[in-house]
């Protein structure tokens, strides 16, 4: 039988499975490591709440598509009808809020408030807001069923044209406003960047660059993650109602727009941090691949010194807690 999208088997599939066992063992290191304090920040707690929604919303697509594909599974079609994206849509603004906050306003109060939450706290506030509309959903909404469309030339998800219309306005929208809220706060950081002088190692008054840079990475990758998440949206927007056959087809493919901003993440972080690509690295591959030239060039032991730095050319430090005066957030 050819497959109608090949792409998602041969490629999206294994490549997720990879970002979900990078995912497990970051997550892992995170906790691990949670009492040094490069570690101890609302950055990685807002890893950890993001974490959920970007596994479960890969894992749940999975199981919502594949049996579309092959009818032989026409079987295990699944009536979901909630949705996590407005969940990382949450989550990829308040971390360019907080990035926003911790370059331009270290000393505010609201800065010192996001630092002092807790893993707890994050996953709460982060849960909150989208649970409101995805209750909305469950209760106000009928569930969605499969049936054989004709402007789709498939079996797919069918609902009535007013839910359809109504869950794109709201995805559309907060899509939308965190795309726009984060890039107001990233020209904020960038023109705060621009004036500041940084140093090779942290202190007390001065945030070192190096320590900064994979955090402002990560958060950036997000946010254009989810700039095109939302210019998905803004297309489906306009097209609902008026060309259904461009709305279907456009939604089959719509893993080349949500799987950016889900397994976004740990990729960035095995790029952008060296002490989390050596400790994942030197954890989970035999002895002898470690020996080879290019494990060694890119993935050196971490060796963190009984003062509690990080001798890897001193960046993204792991430093004891209490014993430094900085703290990444």
């Amino acid at each position: 039988m050819e497959l109608e999208r090949p792409q998602l088997y041969y490629f999206l599939l294994p490549f997720t499975i990879i970002s979900l066992f990078l995912y497990t063992q970051i997550l892992y290191e995170i906790y691990h490591k949670r009492g040094f304090v490069i570690y101890d920040s609302f950055f990685y707690r807002m890893i950890c709440s993001q974490s959920m929604y970007d596994i479960s919303y890969v894992i749940m697509y999975f199981a919502m598509e594949i049996p579309q594909d092959w009818p032989s599974m026409y079987g295990f079609l699944l009536g979901m009808n909630g949705t996590v994206l407005p969940q990382l849509t949450l989550g990829v603004t308040m971390m360019a809020i907080s990035r926003m906050m911790l370059v331009c306003h270290p000393t505010h109060c609201f800065t010192k408030n996001l630092k002092h939450l807790s893993v707890k706290e994050v996953m709460f506030f982060h849960l909150t807001v989208p649970a409101l509309y995805a209750c909305f959903i469950i209760i106000a909404q009928d569930w969605r069923s499969y049936d054989f469309v004709y402007k789709a030339n498939r079996v797919t998800r069918v609902g009535s044209d007013e839910s359809i219309a109504l869950n794109s306005n709201v995805l559309c929208a907060s899509s939308f406003t965190g795309g726009l809220m984060s890039s107001l706060c990233y020209i904020r950081v960038f023109l705060a960047l621009r004036k500041r002088i940084f140093t090779p190692a942290a202190s007390s008054s001065l945030r070192s660059w190096r320590s900064e840079i994979s955090i402002l990475i990560i958060s950036f990758v997000l946010f254009c993650a989810l700039c095109t998440l939302a210019a998905y949206f803004v297309c489906n927007l306009l097209f609902v109602g008026s060309d259904w056959s461009v709305f279907y087809t456009i939604r089959k493919h719509f893993y080349a727009f949500s799987f950016f901003i889900s397994t976004a993440n740990p990729w960035c972080l095995m790029i952008t941090s060296e002490s989390m690509r050596s400790s994942i690295v030197h954890r989970c591959l035999p002895s002898f691949f470690l020996r080879l030239p290019l494990c060694i060039r890119f993935c050196p032991p971490n060796k963190t010194t009984t003062t509690g730095e990080s001798s890897v050319n001193g960046a993204n430090k792991l430093v004891a807690p209490k014993q430094v005066f900085t703290t990444a957030m």
